[in-house]
């Protein structure tokens, strides 16, 4: 059997500060950031922000299910 459990936290403040949780979970040299249309215009900044210290690329899809 395949272990897919993770840990999840919310936490206040979670958006401006997940840049070093993301960080120390899972190191890399570079990130993605996935958002749809909706959403990206609402916190893409603020994510982008928070992972300052690494390279992110935005990548938006449009919304809906039928684009998931």
């Amino acid at each position: 059997m395949i272990d897919t459990a993770y840990r999840m936290q919310v936490l206040p403040g979670a958006l401006d500060t997940m840049g070093g949780v993301i960080r120390t979970a899972a190191p890399a040299h570079r990130y993605a950031i996935v958002t749809d249309s909706t959403v990206g215009p609402l916190y893409a900044d603020r994510v982008r922000t928070a992972m300052a210290a690494v390279p992110c690329q935005l990548f938006t899809i449009p919304a809906g299910e039928r684009h998931k």
